[in-house]
């Protein structure tokens, strides 16, 4: 599993690495929106009542490999 976990880590560097992003981008600059000519960051936040253009991550709290292993 760790291997694999490693592997994950690697492809997710590779990724970001080949989509031009550099360490440290900021949510903001990647949860956007084109208004008026204007890119927007999108706040983050539940949805709850109110915010309806929120998006929300949130972590796992355990990692499932192929098969839910």
């Amino acid at each position: 599993m760790a291997e694999r976990l490693g592997q994950s880590l690697l492809q997710a560097s590779a990724d970001v690495a080949a989509m031009g992003l550099a360490p440290g981008t900021a949510w903001g600059q990647l949860q956007t929106v084109q208004r008026g000519g204007q890119c927007l960051a999108i706040p983050g936040g539940d949805g709850k009542p109110l915010v309806y253009n929120a998006i929300t991550s949130r972590q796992r709290p355990t990692f499932r490999g192929e098969g839910g292993q």
